[in-house]
């Protein structure tokens, strides 16, 4: 039976490099919120991506955009109306749309 690219062995999975995604969202809750700063971050900028949204579990979004060597804080804000992102103009959040516990 042929092993597709999710079922190689993990130093395999490890080895390659993902492709690069433009725009990552992450939604941290408390338990994640450290790897998600730390790790996931890092990684994101090592691998090209262009801009980084982190929506905490504190009810705030912060905003990374890429320098050389890492990512800097665009904005962070609790009370956000509407937030845009720099790639995608058009692609909008509001902090309502994210936080909003139905």
């Amino acid at each position: 039976m042929p092993r597709g690219p999710r079922s190689q062995p993990t130093a395999n999975r490890r080895a390659r490099a993902p492709d690069p995604f433009d725009l990552i969202v992450e939604v941290s809750s408390p338990g994640t919120e450290k790897r998600d700063r730390r790790y996931k971050k890092v990684r994101y900028a090592r691998h090209g991506v262009r801009e980084y949204w982190i929506a905490g579990p504190k009810e705030t979004i912060e905003i990374y955009l890429p320098v050389k060597g890492g990512f800097q804080l665009r904005g962070s804000d609790r009370s956000i109306a509407l937030e845009t992102s720099t790639l995608f103009p058009r692609l909008q959040f509001g902090f309502d749309d994210i936080f909003r516990a139905d």
